[in-house]
């Protein structure tokens, strides 16, 4: 190789390691954007979560196949259960009451899902026919624990993100 050649490739190297310092640089910087990009999207998220909560109190995340506790009166606990497909989603309860009372209580439970933006998109309201087990009264009996289940229909086809549970 000549000395011309090796002075060209010298330049060529010198130019791409150019270029590939820049690419690197751009690179870091872009993941930096990102990284904090991302951190103020969570922050936000965040601060949305915050005030949707403090717009309607006793708002709650929703969270499916897991027990959250509500000790709420009668009320013991709640559970979620995501069922159907992609393009049709049911979403489907469980609920625990339990009356520890000497006296007969006839349950008023009313179980609401909030979209992200706090939007009321279902709604549901326990009755007798949807007691777990065979029940003669629609009452709480002294003592006596009882679950419901069903599905939560909704009147605004938006995702749920948050329930309430009402109890009278």
């Amino acid at each position: 190789m000549t000395t011309f050649g090796w002075i060209a490739a010298s330049a060529k190297l010198a130019a791409t390691e150019e270029r590939f310092l820049q690419y690197q640089l751009s690179s870091r910087q872009e993941i930096s954007e990102s990284q904090h990009l991302t951190a103020e999207v969570e922050r936000l998220k965040s601060e949305k979560e915050i005030l949707v909560k403090g717009v309607i109190p006793g708002l709650r995340l929703l969270e499916f196949d897991s027990t959250i506790t509500i000790e709420d009166q009668y009320v013991r606990n709640i559970g979620f259960t995501l069922t159907g497909t992609n393009h049709t989603k049911n979403y489907e309860y469980r609920i625990v009451l339990h009356n520890d009372s000497l006296n007969v209580i006839a349950p008023a439970v009313t179980v609401f899902l909030f979209d992200d933006r706090g939007i009321q998109v279902g709604t549901t309201v326990l009755s007798k026919i949807d007691a777990t087990s065979k029940v003669e009264f629609s009452s709480l009996q002294p003592n006596e624990t009882r679950s419901y289940t069903g599905r939560i229909g909704l009147n605004i086809q938006s995702e749920p993100k948050y329930f309430m549970v009402d109890v009278k």
